[in-house]
Protein backbone atom coordinates (compact mmCIF):
# COMPACT_ATOMS: atom_id res chain seq x y z
CA UNK A 1 0.00 0.00 0.00
CA UNK A 2 1.24 3.49 -0.76
CA UNK A 3 3.00 5.35 2.04
CA UNK A 4 0.72 7.71 3.92
CA UNK A 5 -2.51 5.79 3.21
CA UNK A 6 -4.21 2.72 4.55
CA UNK A 7 -7.56 1.09 3.88
CA UNK A 8 -9.91 1.86 6.74
CA UNK A 9 -12.91 -0.25 5.62
CA UNK A 10 -13.82 -2.35 2.60
CA UNK A 11 -17.54 -2.86 2.04
CA UNK A 12 -19.18 -5.19 -0.47
CA UNK A 13 -22.14 -3.18 -1.75
CA UNK A 14 -25.51 -4.90 -1.35
CA UNK A 15 -26.95 -3.53 -4.56
CA UNK A 16 -24.50 -2.46 -7.26
CA UNK A 17 -25.70 0.63 -9.11
CA UNK A 18 -24.72 2.93 -11.94
CA UNK A 19 -24.25 6.44 -10.56
CA UNK A 20 -25.66 9.31 -12.63
CA UNK A 21 -24.67 12.23 -10.38
CA UNK A 22 -21.85 13.33 -8.17
CA UNK A 23 -22.71 13.54 -4.47
CA UNK A 24 -24.62 16.77 -3.82
CA UNK A 25 -26.72 18.45 -1.18
CA UNK A 26 -30.21 19.88 -1.39
CA UNK A 27 -32.33 21.56 1.20
CA UNK A 28 -35.44 19.77 2.46
CA UNK A 29 -37.81 21.95 0.42
CA UNK A 30 -35.89 21.11 -2.78
CA UNK A 31 -36.19 17.31 -2.55
CA UNK A 32 -39.71 16.89 -3.98
CA UNK A 33 -39.19 19.41 -6.81
CA UNK A 34 -35.92 17.65 -7.71
CA UNK A 35 -37.56 14.21 -7.77
CA UNK A 36 -40.46 15.54 -9.86
CA UNK A 37 -37.99 17.12 -12.31
CA UNK A 38 -36.17 13.78 -12.73
CA UNK A 39 -39.51 12.00 -13.19
CA UNK A 40 -40.47 14.48 -15.91
CA UNK A 41 -37.14 14.22 -17.73
CA UNK A 42 -37.36 10.42 -18.08
CA UNK A 43 -41.16 10.12 -18.48
CA UNK A 44 -40.88 9.07 -22.13
CA UNK A 45 -37.99 6.62 -21.63
CA UNK A 46 -38.44 2.86 -21.68
CA UNK A 47 -36.65 0.29 -19.56
CA UNK A 48 -33.46 -0.99 -21.18
CA UNK A 49 -30.80 -3.60 -20.75
CA UNK A 50 -27.13 -3.20 -19.85
CA UNK A 51 -24.25 -5.62 -19.84
CA UNK A 52 -21.02 -5.48 -17.90
CA UNK A 53 -17.45 -6.61 -18.44
CA UNK A 54 -14.04 -5.85 -17.08
CA UNK A 55 -13.11 -4.82 -13.56
CA UNK A 56 -11.72 -1.41 -12.76
CA UNK A 57 -10.80 0.46 -9.62
CA UNK A 58 -11.77 4.11 -9.40
CA UNK A 59 -10.97 6.80 -6.84
CA UNK A 60 -13.37 9.56 -5.84
CA UNK A 61 -12.50 13.22 -6.38
CA UNK A 62 -11.07 13.72 -2.89
CA UNK A 63 -8.98 10.56 -3.14
CA UNK A 64 -10.27 9.20 0.17
CA UNK A 65 -12.52 6.49 -1.26
CA UNK A 66 -11.84 3.78 -3.84
CA UNK A 67 -14.43 1.70 -5.67
CA UNK A 68 -13.94 -1.67 -7.32
CA UNK A 69 -16.37 -1.66 -10.22
CA UNK A 70 -17.44 -3.47 -13.37
CA UNK A 71 -17.61 -1.41 -16.55
CA UNK A 72 -20.82 -0.95 -18.52
CA UNK A 73 -20.09 -2.58 -21.89
CA UNK A 74 -23.56 -2.89 -23.45
CA UNK A 75 -26.36 -0.36 -23.24
CA UNK A 76 -23.88 2.50 -22.96
CA UNK A 77 -25.89 4.75 -25.30
CA UNK A 78 -29.07 4.28 -23.24
CA UNK A 79 -27.23 5.04 -19.98
CA UNK A 80 -25.65 8.14 -21.54
CA UNK A 81 -29.10 9.32 -22.70
CA UNK A 82 -30.42 9.07 -19.12
CA UNK A 83 -27.25 10.76 -17.85
CA UNK A 84 -27.67 13.71 -20.24
CA UNK A 85 -31.24 14.23 -19.07
CA UNK A 86 -30.31 14.02 -15.40
CA UNK A 87 -27.43 16.46 -16.05
CA UNK A 88 -29.98 19.00 -17.33
CA UNK A 89 -31.94 18.65 -14.08
CA UNK A 90 -28.72 19.10 -12.09
CA UNK A 91 -27.97 22.30 -14.01
CA UNK A 92 -31.50 23.65 -13.34
CA UNK A 93 -30.92 23.12 -9.62
CA UNK A 94 -27.47 24.74 -9.73
CA UNK A 95 -25.59 21.48 -9.09
CA UNK A 96 -22.47 20.15 -10.79
CA UNK A 97 -23.16 17.76 -13.65
CA UNK A 98 -21.61 14.30 -13.81
CA UNK A 99 -18.12 13.85 -15.20
CA UNK A 100 -17.92 14.81 -18.88
CA UNK A 101 -15.98 11.68 -19.82
CA UNK A 102 -17.54 9.41 -17.24
CA UNK A 103 -16.44 5.80 -17.07
CA UNK A 104 -19.86 4.20 -16.74
CA UNK A 105 -19.71 1.43 -14.20
CA UNK A 106 -21.46 -0.42 -11.39
CA UNK A 107 -19.57 -0.22 -8.11
CA UNK A 108 -19.39 -3.50 -6.20
CA UNK A 109 -16.90 -2.73 -3.41
CA UNK A 110 -16.26 0.57 -1.59
CA UNK A 111 -13.10 1.18 0.42
CA UNK A 112 -12.56 4.13 2.70
CA UNK A 113 -9.01 5.43 2.85
CA UNK A 114 -7.50 7.26 5.77
CA UNK A 115 -4.89 9.84 4.84
CA UNK A 116 -1.86 10.95 6.82
CA UNK A 117 -0.46 14.48 6.59
CA UNK A 118 2.14 13.52 3.95
CA UNK A 119 -0.34 12.05 1.45
CA UNK A 120 -1.42 14.02 -1.61
CA UNK A 121 -5.15 13.58 -2.33
CA UNK A 122 -6.70 12.48 -5.60
CA UNK A 123 -3.53 11.23 -7.31
CA UNK A 124 -2.73 9.09 -4.27
CA UNK A 125 -6.25 7.66 -4.36
CA UNK A 126 -5.80 6.83 -8.04
CA UNK A 127 -2.49 5.08 -7.32
CA UNK A 128 -4.16 3.01 -4.62
CA UNK A 129 -7.07 2.27 -6.96
CA UNK A 130 -4.63 0.90 -9.55
CA UNK A 131 -3.02 -1.24 -6.86
CA UNK A 132 -6.40 -2.48 -5.65
CA UNK A 133 -7.40 -3.27 -9.22
CA UNK A 134 -4.26 -5.35 -9.72
CA UNK A 135 -4.79 -7.12 -6.40
CA UNK A 136 -8.39 -8.11 -7.15
CA UNK A 137 -7.14 -10.81 -9.45
CA UNK A 138 -8.55 -12.49 -12.54
CA UNK A 139 -10.68 -15.12 -10.77
CA UNK A 140 -12.52 -12.56 -8.62
CA UNK A 141 -12.97 -10.37 -11.67
CA UNK A 142 -14.52 -13.19 -13.69
CA UNK A 143 -16.87 -14.13 -10.83
CA UNK A 144 -18.07 -10.57 -10.30
CA UNK A 145 -18.53 -9.89 -14.00
CA UNK A 146 -20.46 -13.13 -14.35
CA UNK A 147 -22.79 -12.16 -11.46
CA UNK A 148 -23.45 -8.80 -13.13
CA UNK A 149 -23.36 -10.06 -16.70
CA UNK A 150 -26.63 -8.39 -17.66
CA UNK A 151 -29.26 -6.28 -15.97
CA UNK A 152 -32.52 -4.63 -16.86
CA UNK A 153 -32.74 -0.98 -15.91
CA UNK A 154 -36.39 -0.26 -15.21
CA UNK A 155 -36.10 2.50 -12.62
CA UNK A 156 -33.94 5.28 -11.27
CA UNK A 157 -33.43 5.83 -7.57
CA UNK A 158 -32.91 9.22 -5.95
CA UNK A 159 -31.36 8.96 -2.49
CA UNK A 160 -31.26 11.86 -0.05
CA UNK A 161 -29.84 10.73 3.29
CA UNK A 162 -32.00 7.80 4.35
CA UNK A 163 -34.88 8.77 2.01
CA UNK A 164 -35.24 6.88 -1.27
CA UNK A 165 -37.43 7.76 -4.23
CA UNK A 166 -37.99 5.23 -7.01
CA UNK A 167 -38.73 6.59 -10.49
CA UNK A 168 -40.06 3.92 -12.87
CA UNK A 169 -39.10 3.90 -16.53
CA UNK A 170 -41.73 2.82 -19.04
CA UNK A 171 -41.84 -0.79 -20.15
CA UNK A 172 -40.50 -1.82 -23.53
CA UNK A 173 -43.21 -2.52 -26.12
Amino acid sequence: MAKGWHVQDAVLLDSPHISLTRAFYVQEHQIQPFVRAVEACVADMSAFGVGFGGMQALANERGDRVFVAVAVKHGVDAVRQVLERVDRVMERFGKRVFFRHAQLHASVVRMELERSAEASGLERGRQIARGVGAAVGRQVEEEMVQCLEAARIDSLECIFGNRRFCIALGQQP
